[in-house]
């Protein structure tokens, strides 16, 4: 599941959606969340479904509490890691999507 979500959002065209829905938000945090929100679902809700959770806002809140038991485990810290990084345009850094192997932490 983790590696799907991060394989769709390295993509070229969600970073693109993800980055002016960002910068349409003009810095209110509650409409930047809203907008990360609104490009992530797409994503999420067919891959969730995958693994059984519905492809809805609730969906992707029941599989965050699903895997909640296992974000101890460093690769699952990774993965949750990255995806942070890859949904969070100021954490960017353009050079570690196009390759390096670590997020920056």
């Amino acid at each position: 599941l983790q590696d799907m979500l991060i394989e769709e959002y390295k993509k070229e065209d969600f970073q693109d959606r993800l980055h002016e829905a960002w910068a349409a938000a003009k810095g209110d945090h509650c409409a930047e969340l809203r907008a990360r929100q609104a490009v992530c679902l797409p994503i999420q809700g067919p891959v969730i479904a995958r693994f059984g959770f519905e492809p809805t806002r609730r969906g992707v809140n029941h599989s965050v509490i699903a895997f909640r038991p296992h974000n101890w485990h460093p690769e699952v810290d990774d993965r949750n890691l990255t995806m942070q990084y890859l949904v969070t345009p100021p954490k960017q850094n353009t050079k570690w999507i196009n390759g390096f192997e670590e997020p920056p932490r």
